[in-house]
């Protein structure tokens, strides 16, 4: 799963239980930087985050609706100076 984050502080994305999504995943955070050299995209490593068991997202179909939850965004434990848009990808 790749995704970028929605919120840097608290860390959310909008992934959830429809990705399959438990608890206890890991991601890494990446920073999109551009070679002044190529002019081309590459990614940077900046740090790994974790699911938060207690807050996932269910966005499955009518999931939220028939429990009736106000999370609309999944939260990860680890890592600051993350920011909006920067790209998370599953570990495996």
């Amino acid at each position: 799963t790749k995704t970028p984050l929605y919120t840097g502080q608290p860390i959310t994305a909008k992934i959830g239980m429809k990705e399959g999504l438990e608890g206890g995943e890991k991601f890494e955070v990446l920073e999109q930087l551009m070679n002044p050299e190529t002019g081309s995209i590459e990614y940077k490593k900046k740090g790994t985050i974790t699911v938060n068991k207690k807050f996932i997202w269910d966005n499955r179909y009518n999931g939220s609706e028939v429990l009736d939850t106000e999370v609309k965004a999944t939260t990860f434990k680890g890592g600051k100076n993350y920011y909006s848009g920067m790209l998370i990808r599953q570990l495996k």
